[in-house]
């Protein structure tokens, strides 16, 4: 189980790093291709660590995050996200709200990438961009 939970906050905190850099209105980047891509760069940078780590990548289909492909799917999962109202039900709203829980996750995820000398430098670019609402 510890795993999918690792798996599942390094894929859940650059989307709540987008809400807080768009104080909840996610629409904002839509267009922003460049951004979503450091979205996808973080996770990637999570992913990384959580292998590096010793930890199984979670779910399976997540197995080869650093193909094009991997890259491709959740270009379109946050073009989606941005686009619609499912990331205003599914992220914005829940980021919004839980401010604290996503500062705790962010924590614990940065002593995990401490302890296991994780390089993730797109990750901590988009944290500091967050930091309004991160404690």
């Amino acid at each position: 189980m510890e795993d999918y939970l690792l798996c599942h906050a390094a894929f859940v905190m650059p989307a709540a790093f987008a809400c807080y850099k768009t104080d909840g209105d996610l629409r904002k980047l839509k267009g922003d291709t460049a951004y979503l891509g450091k979205l996808i760069d973080a996770n990637i940078e999570g992913y990384r660590a959580i292998k590096n780590a010793g930890h199984e990548i979670l779910p399976d289909d997540d197995k080869d995050f650093e193909s094009a492909a991997y890259r491709r799917t959740c270009l379109r999962f946050f073009r989606l996200m941005c686009a619609t109202d499912l990331g205003k039900i599914c992220a914005s709203d829940h980021a919004m709200n839980a401010a604290d829980e996503m500062s705790a996750l962010d924590r614990d995820l940065e002593a995990f990438f401490d302890k296991n000398g994780a390089d993730h430098p797109v990750w901590r670019e988009l944290e500091k961009e967050a930091s309004k609402y991160l404690k």
